[in-house]
């Protein structure tokens, strides 16, 4: 028998208690999101979030979404006269803050009813090469009878290594029911993969003090800016037995191996046995079968971005990278770029940072998977090579060899090394150095000291 009382619901027009918490709990949870259109995240020490961080990142984005430059020059000089101004009343000068909020007043009323209506959308290219220029497209149309003016596009503040040039889109006056595409351009400074704001078309009509806007509901955008390095002239491979017995990295040829690679139109001296008839009669030239040997050499690139001293480096804005870790990078970017020519499927290892230890295997349409993963890379202030060699050995290697580069040269990078011949991995150890630094006081014999300066000025062409 049930012994307990009915529940009875609240009554109408009345949120219960536990109504009330629910709203808090929700409130609670998008005031600790941030703003997520700013693509920015708020930085949290293990499982704390502080409240005083996060409310500082929500007056950010109010000042930027809604506050031209002279609106915040204007609202920052009543703020410092008004409160002079509230003590001497006979002077005239408490006349002019009370004049500055006015006109804001004013502004913020009249944008509000004459705020923009439109449709918008923005494409932004995904990936781009670190010194290159990126171009925003945007098709803006105005659904209303009546025109707007003085709109403004993107105007949430882009990451600094991505710089206008030479501005975003500016257009005076969109009329009824029409529709443009504008377009905008933008240099990568800096290799690396960032979030871009969400597009936001803002109007700071009448008085171009307060601005009204639209954001777009998409979120914001991901850029890759792969390192930009200069291809590799040669390179030197480290041959195994097997490669020996093949006669070196083989390219598709018609006919040779089991795997099917596709078809491609006849050429003097290939075999009449392989022709696809098929399609001969639908282009009306002969056209041949293409395969390639099943064995598929595999090459194994290992990074180190072991950087105890730089480890927040990278975090603080405005500061100028490591040199010798950039440098890495683009040396690491030209192996795997020589690698890939020559028909090998390749596996990026970063012992930790960004990656943290994950294979990134790179081979026909995921040949972008490494170069991502480079651009992600950044210093780490734990060493990863103490037990690299247990895992260097689960991952299956057929003729590529473990192409290393390292940052610095001491116990575990050595005990590696003679740990790669001693279980006869075919292997090539580069070591980057700077310019000014001094060699290690012997230098282990095949391991080759590179220049700073001769990979960044693409001097560095024979590896």
């Amino acid at each position: 028998m049930n012994n307990r009382s009915p529940s009875y619901p609240p009554p109408p027009g009345r949120p219960s208690r536990f109504r009330l918490f629910r709203y808090l709990g929700r409130w609670k949870q998008a005031f600790y999101r941030g703003p997520e259109d700013l693509g920015m995240l708020i930085p949290r020490s293990r499982d704390y979030q502080s409240p005083t961080v996060t409310l500082t990142y929500w007056v950010f984005a109010l000042v930027f979404r809604h506050f031209t430059f002279g609106g915040r020059i204007l609202f920052m000089t009543a703020c410092l006269i008004l409160p002079f101004s509230m003590v001497s009343l006979q002077m005239p000068v408490y006349l002019l803050p009370f004049s500055i909020l006015a006109i804001f007043t004013v502004n913020v009323l009249f944008g509000f009813l004459l705020r923009p209506r439109i449709e918008f959308r923005r494409q932004l290219p995904v990936r781009l090469a670190c010194g290159g220029s990126g171009r925003a497209l945007y098709n803006l149309t105005n659904p209303c009878t009546r025109p707007f003016y003085d709109l403004r596009v993107d105007m949430l503040p882009w990451p600094r290594e991505l710089r206008w040039t030479p501005g975003p889109v500016y257009l005076d006056r969109l009329g009824s029911g029409e529709t443009v595409v504008a377009e905008a351009l933008f240099t990568a400074q800096r290799r690396g993969v960032y979030r871009v704001p969400s597009m936001r078309l803002t109007s700071d009509f009448p008085f171009h003090l307060w601005c009204w806007g639209q954001t777009s509901a998409e979120g914001p955008d991901t850029i890759i800016v792969h390192p930009r390095f200069s291809p590799l002239r040669t390179l030197q491979l480290p041959v195994s037995d097997h490669l020996e017995e093949s006669g070196g990295w083989g390219a598709p040829v018609p006919g040779a191996g089991q795997d099917f690679l596709g078809c491609r139109e006849f050429r003097d001296g290939d075999s009449t046995r392989h022709l696809h008839w098929r399609s001969c009669a639908r282009v009306g030239y002969p056209v041949i079968k293409e395969f390639q040997d099943s064995f598929q050499f595999q090459a194994l690139v290992v990074l180190d971005n072991w950087r105890p001293s730089l480890i927040r480096h990278f975090r603080r804005r405005g500061v100028k990278p490591d040199s010798r870790l950039e440098a890495g990078v683009v040396l690491a970017a030209a192996i795997a770029d020589g690698l890939q020519k020559r028909h090998a499927s390749v596996r990026l290892l970063v012992p930790d940072g960004a990656r943290s230890g994950e294979e990134q295997p790179v081979t026909g349409s995921n040949s972008l998977a490494v170069f991502d993963s480079l651009a992600a890379v950044q210093p780490h202030v734990a060493d990863g090579f103490v037990a690299l060699g247990e895992r260097i050995q689960g991952i299956p290697l057929h003729g590529g060899g473990v192409w290393m580069v390292l940052m610095d040269w001491n116990s575990p990078r050595r005990e590696l090394v003679e740990w790669l011949r001693e279980e006869n991995i075919p292997a090539r150890i580069l070591l980057v150095c700077d310019d000014a630094a001094v060699p290690p006081p012997e230098p282990p014999p095949g391991v080759r000291l590179v220049r700073v300066a001769d990979i960044v000025e693409g001097r560095c062409l024979d590896v």
